[in-house]
């Protein structure tokens, strides 16, 4: 019980706290010792087993690598520290992810947090967590340096309900294999990224599922392509909120679709009601003015519009 410091390897270590005790034929040890583990490779369970050991500092800032599941590995995160009751790690510790199946991405971030050299992960199949969660995951994947190394073609499973394309975009970045979504109910973003997004939609293979009614908000305020509208409402049976536009531009045949999907329940095209619309082709009919028309009150710009047919009654 005199003894201040025990040092030695991990395995030496373990091997001593398996005989340590107060009767018997054991080695009884102050309950404030200090440990000391030497060069080499250890695992995160046999780090906690010593922090439990101990009331004093686990000195493991020779370790270079460290082992374990993300259970024993977060624990060893939260006992981490320099002083007092903790496991002192060395800033650059290599650390190996030893669970092949699903992980949540706080987990793997929460580890990433406490080196500054490689997370090795790639055994793990499935990562889980918010659309939030998954995306920091995402910015810190990599091979090499301050990274979290998974597997090409690891899973992905979203289980937030309210996300944003540009994200769900971002996750579909990191794997080749599937982003299951079909958890989100909401789905916001601008037109440039939930296009993007409809490109990659599907259910198997390297794609983004999505819950087939998702409801999708357009952020753009701005003026935007009938035709990608028409592309926002093809992902989903769900209502497409585009009240936020300014202009809506086209061809006439595009406006016509639109102006048919347009509504504001079930699977439609919300646009506001005075949003500006602008006919961009050279040869409509009258028909297609009046419907295109009929889906606001605001201007509709035709002057590029060179060629107009139609019946007296639809010209009238």
């Amino acid at each position: 019980t005199a003894v201040e410091t025990v040092t030695g390897t991990a395995a030496q270590v373990d091997a001593l706290l398996l005989v340590e005790g107060s009767t018997g034929d054991k080695v009884n040890l102050d309950g404030d010792f200090a440990i000391n583990v030497d060069l080499g490779t250890t695992t995160a369970a046999q780090l906690n087993s010593f922090n439990s050991a101990t009331s004093s500092l686990v000195n493991a800032t020779s370790v270079a690598a460290i082992s374990g599941s993300v259970s024993d590995l977060t624990t060893l995160v939260g006992n981490e520290g320099t002083s007092g009751d903790k496991v002192d790690l060395k800033a650059d510790v290599a650390i190996t992810v030893s669970d092949t199946g699903s992980v949540a991405a706080a987990d793997l971030t929460t580890i990433n947090g406490v080196t500054a050299n490689l997370v090795t992960a790639t055994n793990i199949a499935t990562v889980t967590g918010t659309s939030s969660a998954l995306n920091t995951l995402a910015g810190n994947e990599g091979s090499s340096g301050n990274a979290v190394d998974l597997k090409a073609d690891v899973l992905v499973t979203v289980s937030d309900g309210t996300t944003t394309a540009a994200e769900l975009n971002t996750i579909n970045g990191m794997t080749t294999a599937l982003v299951t979504a079909t958890a989100v109910s909401t789905v916001s973003g601008a037109v440039s990224d939930l296009t993007t997004l409809a490109g990659v939609e599907g259910d198997s293979g390297n794609a983004v599922d999505l819950a087939a009614g998702v409801a999708i908000t357009v952020t753009d305020t701005g003026s935007v392509a009938a035709t990608d509208i028409a592309t926002i409402n093809g992902l989903t049976t769900g209502l497409v909120t585009a009240t936020n536009i300014g202009t809506v531009t086209g061809t006439s045949s595009a406006l016509n679709t639109l102006a048919g999907n347009e509504g504001t329940t079930g699977n439609a095209v919300d646009l506001k009601a005075d949003v500006l619309v602008t006919v961009s082709d050279g040869t409509t009919t009258a028909a297609e003015l009046n419907t295109i028309n009929g889906m606001t009150t605001g201007l509709v710009t035709a002057t590029a519009v060179s060629t107009v047919s139609g019946s007296a009654s639809d010209l009238n």
